[in-house]
C-alpha cells in the first residue's frame, strides 16, 4: 500500500494506523468514492481475502503509544507560523541591541567611541539608510493591523483566508471603496484590502475584487499625477478622504448621465466611466 515509505523505519508505526484506518472505513469509502477513485483500485480493496484478512487483525481501543491531541495540522502549522512571524517583528530590535553590545564591548571601553555620542550616531545612520522610519512604521502598522488579524477557515478547501467563505461585497461607492481599501473594517473583522490576495475570496468574489483593485490604481495615479511623487500609504481617514479628493479628480472620465447624477453613483459605474 505505501511503496515509497514501507522502508523507513521511523513512519512503519504511522502506516500501520493508516492501514487500520483504511480497513476500518472500508464499507465507508467504498460507498463515498467514486468508482474511478484510485484508492479503490488499490491492492487491499482489488482483493477481497485480504481485506477479510486484514479486518480479523484489528484490534479497537485506545493506543499505548500515540494520542491524538484533537488539533488539526493546520491548526498546529498556523500557529508556527504566528511564532515565526513574531521572531522576525523583533528581529530588527535583536540586531540593534547586539550591534550596540558589540560597540560597547569593543569601542566604548577603550574610549575610541564615546557613549554619549553612540546612540545618536546609530539613529543618524539607520535614519540616512531609511530603516529607522521603516521599523517606526512596522511597528505602527502592528499595532493597527491587530485588531484585524483575523483569519477564517473555509470548509470548502480545508484552507485558512483572511476572509469569511460567506462575505459578500456591499455595493459601495467609490470613497467607500477608497476608504475599505486602506483602512479595512476593524468593526467587521476585515483588514484593509490592500492587503489581501485573490486568493482570500472565493470565486464568485475575486471578480469584484479585480474591479476595486483597478478603481484604486486610477486613483492612486491620479494623486501621484497631481503631487509628482509617489503617494503614501494613509494611516487616518481625514488623510484618506484627501488623497481620494485630489486623486479622483485628476483621473479622466466620461460625464455621468443625468439619471445617475439623481442617485449616489456606485464603484462599478465609477470604474465603467474611467474606462
Amino acid at each position: 500500500m505505501f511503496p515509497a515509505l514501507k522502508a523507513d523505519a521511523h513512519v512503519a508505526p504511522v502506516l500501520q494506523l493508516c492501514l487500520a484506518s483504511l480497513v476500518t472505513h472500508a464499507d465507508f469509502l467504498r460507498q463515498s468514492l467514486l468508482p474511478k477513485h484510485a484508492l479503490l483500485s488499490s491492492y487491499i480493496f482489488r482483493d477481497s481475502n485480504v481485506m477479510a484478512r486484514l479486518s480479523s487483525m484489528l484490534i479497537t481501543g485506545c493506543s499505548t503509544w500515540m494520542r491524538p491531541t484533537g488539533i488539526p495540522p493546520r491548526v498546529e502549522l498556523f500557529e508556527q507560523h504566528m511564532k515565526t512571524r513574531q521572531a522576525l517583528n523583533h528581529l530588527p530590535d535583536l540586531l540593534l541591541d547586539g550591534f550596540a553590545k558589540l560597540l560597547d564591548e569593543k569601542c566604548v571601553s577603550q574610549q575610541s567611541v564615546k557613549r554619549e555620542n553612540l546612540s545618536s550616531t546609530i539613529r543618524v545612520l539607520l535614519e540616512e539608510a531609511g530603516l529607522w522610519q521603516a521599523q517606526q512604521r512596522i511597528q505602527q502598522e502592528a499595532a493597527q493591523s491587530s485588531s484585524t488579524s483575523i483569519v477564517y477557515h473555509w470548509q470548502s478547501d480545508g484552507r485558512f483566508h483572511r476572509m469569511p467563505q460567506d462575505f459578500a461585497f456591499p455595493q459601495l461607492d467609490a470613497l467607500s471603496v477608497w476608504r475599505i481599501w486602506w483602512l479595512g473594517h476593524p468593526a467587521a473583522g476585515y483588514p484593509p484590502f490592500r492587503a489581501l490576495q485573490p486568493s482570500d475570496f472565493t470565486k464568485t468574489n475575486r471578480k469584484m475584487f479585480s474591479e476595486w483593485t483597478v478603481l484604486v490604481r486610477h486613483i492612486v495615479a491620479g494623486v501621484e499625477a497631481s503631487t509628482g511623487a509617489r503617494m503614501q500609504r494613509p494611516t487616518s481617514q481625514r488623510v484618506a478622504d484627501d488623497l481620494y479628493q485630489l486623486g479622483i479628480a485628476h483621473v479622466p472620465m466620461k460625464p455621468p448621465t443625468h439619471a445617475a447624477k439623481q442617485r449616489p453613483e456606485r464603484a462599478v459605474t465609477t470604474l465603467r466611466r474611467i474606462r
